[in-house]
């Protein structure tokens, strides 16, 4: 396949090299992701229960993680 045809099939292999690359590189985040949340979840008790405020501030609330005043 490194035979030079105008560059096409050089540069389709380096093309899937470097989609190999970006795919390898994805799927070792994704996997750390999850592993971070297994972790969180052990330690919280629920999928559910690590989402929501332990205790809710008077005059805030809680929109997505970020107190927001009220």
């Amino acid at each position: 396949m490194q035979t030079d045809q105008a560059g096409g099939e050089i540069q389709a292999t380096k093309f899937l090299h470097v989609q190999t690359a970006i795919t390898v590189r994805m799927e070792s985040v994704t996997s750390r992701i999850r592993e971070k949340d297994k972790t969180e979840e052990a330690a919280a008790g629920s999928g559910f229960a690590r989402r929501m405020p332990q205790e809710k501030e008077e005059g805030t609330s809680m929109i997505r993680g970020r107190a927001v005043a009220v």
